[in-house]
């Protein structure tokens, strides 16, 4: 009750940025016309927040949202309107990927793509680096998924660190305005609740006309996890946007903050004797309960993007990033305060029919000053990227007449950093109604983290550790036959002198395994019906990994044993359609299996996933499932999940996916998304 009450104070704040939107766009339209109104009902995207209205008059759609066929989309809706409440449960549907999953709000899930490293995955969020300063993590959890469109997942990553995910914040060009409201709740104490509001106005300055926008968006979050150590006491998102468009230029001003206050116990003892009480949450006990993790992270970006050639828009960012973080125990306490700041510029060179040449310089700095106990020296990093990179068109018209079949983007730069070098891509595919194909390669020289170089408590960093060159390969091919579709494909990997955390004794050491570390993995995506809208259907994606040379060293064979041989996922489901489509249904059981392995250990302070001694306990071939009823009531959403059902049902124990952390056992979660136009 305490965390719901406080939920619903924090939602009250709200009030401030809607204020703040009203001041700056002027009264919205219960009191004066819509005068951005262009005689289009706003019901159709009531049905899919996906439909863009036709407000992008000033022809910078190539500039807000840049394609690429190598790059592919994860869900075909936005994510407000799926049952998932981390951005690591949307990623989880790519092909080839295996989660670390906490499955809990606030815990570090890692996402592991062919079997590559969750520690050092790619994440951006409209273009600017969205991982840990300090740690270099991924910041799933900080990803506001009520305010993101469908993110995208690049196989061939970028500098050195293949298979990332890159997120947008959602365009609103809606011409009426538009508040969202989206809460959950659970069998674990969890209250959630995401507001947006977003609207725009015509609005001259200098005479010409331009639109100016205004969103404003307000999260909260808590839970009552029966563990002890495990609460996310504060979880607190703002986000405000404003951005202003005219026919030949446009600017736009975000900024972001958000608070964690969370749980950081040590995982729950093994008692002797009886080894299956890890599962019940009434008797178990954990090591260092009262730990805690705080991070307040705060980012300010100016955007501005303008005709200046007749290649295209000239899109120029600059961002400021700053992270407090602070590690508590009984024994110590630890923090530290990073920065970074940052310039991206995208610039195209050349537009035809068949090329689209453009070249993209990025520059940053990191500053890291320690906390607390926390005694390492300060450190300040530097590092550039120039990289051209085209587009081209080639083969005869598709099927549709329009586009052609054959796309190839090669990319070439070079990375500036102390240990930095050339670093490049090349994707090519084949568009088709029936089959297509894509294949990618590229190749970086990768910077490690800070925390890898300065340690922080029981992680002891390796200041003269520099990771070699990389190179990765991909390639998948899919078949259209009727109600089915089937795309098998395979994903190589060879990293000299690779880097990584791995578990000596009572510590973690960042340790470089022996050279050429090679693996592979080969997966299959197999749809019956996908996209039926009425009536049954299903999908399955089994996956295989391998480390190619795991008898060459001991540390390529605990490397191996971080993933399990073979994994898999599977959806057996049935839509409905009622009232002439106002009340849709979607019932599907959704399970994922995998065999025996070592996984990885957490590393409590920073949240990384370190890679276990080889002694260490093998987790036995094992599975977990959810039932999900979506119901959609005209333009609102309902959720009904039960999570983990086969150890809510009693068909196992209970299940964990990381040593000592269980997941959460026949969980009851429900969810509404509302949307209000006007």
């Amino acid at each position: 009750m305490t965390a719901y009450l406080r939920c619903i104070v924090l939602a009250g704040r709200l009030r401030y940025i809607v204020l703040v939107g009203c001041l700056l766009c002027a009264p919205v339209a219960a009191q004066e016309p819509d005068t951005t109104a262009l005689g289009i009902d706003p019901a159709p995207a009531a049905l899919d927040s996906l439909t863009r209205m036709p407000l992008d008059m000033m022809g910078f759609g190539d500039a807000l949202h840049e394609e690429t066929r190598g790059v592919w989309a994860l869900s075909d809706s936005i994510p407000a309107l799926r049952p998932d409440i981390r951005l690591v449960e949307l990623v989880a549907g790519a092909p080839g990927s295996f989660t670390y999953l906490f499955d809990r709000p606030g815990w570090p899930d890692g996402w592991s793509p062919f079997g590559l490293s969750p520690n050092t995955r790619p994440l951006t969020l409209d273009g600017i680096p969205f991982t840990d300063i300090f740690t270099g993590r991924p910041a799933w959890d900080l990803v506001p998924l009520a305010l993101v469109a469908p993110p995208r997942f690049d196989p061939a990553g970028a500098r050195g660190h293949p298979a990332g995910v890159h997120a947008q914040l959602r365009p609103y060009e809606g011409p009426a305005p538009l508040t969202e409201a989206t809460y959950w709740r659970d069998g674990e104490g969890l209250q959630s609740i995401d507001v947006v509001h977003a609207q725009q106005r015509r609005r001259s300055f200098r005479g010409h006309p331009g639109l100016l926008q205004v969103l404003g968006a307000y999260g909260g979050r808590a839970t009552e996890v029966p563990y002890p150590g495990s609460n996310l006491a504060r979880g607190r998102r703002t986000t405000l946007r404003v951005r202003y468009t005219q026919r030949a230029w446009s600017a736009e001003v975000l900024y972001m903050s958000q608070r964690r206050r969370i749980g950081a116990h040590e995982g729950v003892l093994v008692l002797p004797g009886d080894p299956d009480a890890i599962y019940r949450s009434d008797i178990a006990q954990v090591d260092m309960p009262e730990a805690e993790r705080r991070i307040v992270r705060n980012g300010l970006a100016g955007i501005v993007r303008a005709r200046l050639f007749p290649a295209g828009v000239t899109s120029s960012t600059v961002y400021h990033s700053t992270e407090t973080f602070r590690y508590h125990n009984a024994l110590d306490t630890l923090g530290t305060r990073s920065m970074r700041t940052g310039v991206r510029v995208h610039q195209p060179l050349m537009r035809t029919v068949r090329s689209r040449l453009a070249i993209r310089m990025e520059g940053w700095s990191e500053h890291m000053a320690p906390r607390g106990t926390f005694r390492e020296s300060a450190v300040r990093r530097f590092a550039m990227y120039v990289e051209a990179r085209d587009s081209l068109r080639f083969g005869r018209p598709g099927e549709d007449g329009k586009e052609r079949k054959w796309t190839l983007e090669p990319a070439a730069g070079w990375f500036f950093h102390r240990s930095g070098g050339l670093a490049g891509s090349v994707r090519l595919a084949r568009r088709g109604i029936r089959t297509s194909w894509r294949v990618g390669a590229s190749t970086g020289k990768p910077r490690t983290p800070v925390a890898y170089d300065t340690g922080f408590g029981t992680l002891r960093g390796q200041r003269d550790v520099r990771p070699g060159r990389t190179f990765s390969m991909y390639t998948e091919g899919s078949v259209r036959k009727g109600p089915f579709v089937i795309a098998l494909g395979a994903f190589g990997y060879q990293a000299r002198d690779p880097v990584d955390v791995f578990v000596a004794a009572e510590e973690v050491v960042t340790t470089m395994a022996p050279s050429p570390l090679r693996q592979v993995a080969v997966y299959a995506d197999i749809g019956w019906r996908r996209h039926a809208q009425r009536g049954f259907y299903a999908m399955a994606r089994p996956t295989f990994t391998h480390i190619v040379e795991q008898s060459g060293s001991p540390l390529h064979k605990r490397l191996a044993g971080t993933l399990p041989r073979w994994f898999a996922r599977a959806r057996l489901g049935v839509r409905y359609a009622l009232f002439q489509g106002d009340l849709r249904f979607d019932l599907y059981a959704e399970g994922v299996a995998w065999s025996a392995f070592h996984s990885r250990s957490l590393h409590a302070p920073t949240g990384l996933l370190a890679v276990p001694e080889a002694s260490s306990l093998l987790l036995g071939a094992s599975n977990t499932g959810n039932i999900v009823a979506e119901v959609r009531v005209r333009t609102a959403r309902l959720f009904f999940v039960y999570d983990h059902v086969p150890a809510g049902a009693s068909l196992v124990e209970g299940t964990m996916l990381v040593p000592v952390y269980p997941l959460p056992a026949g969980r009851f979660r429900f969810g509404v998304h509302w949307p209000i136009w006007g």
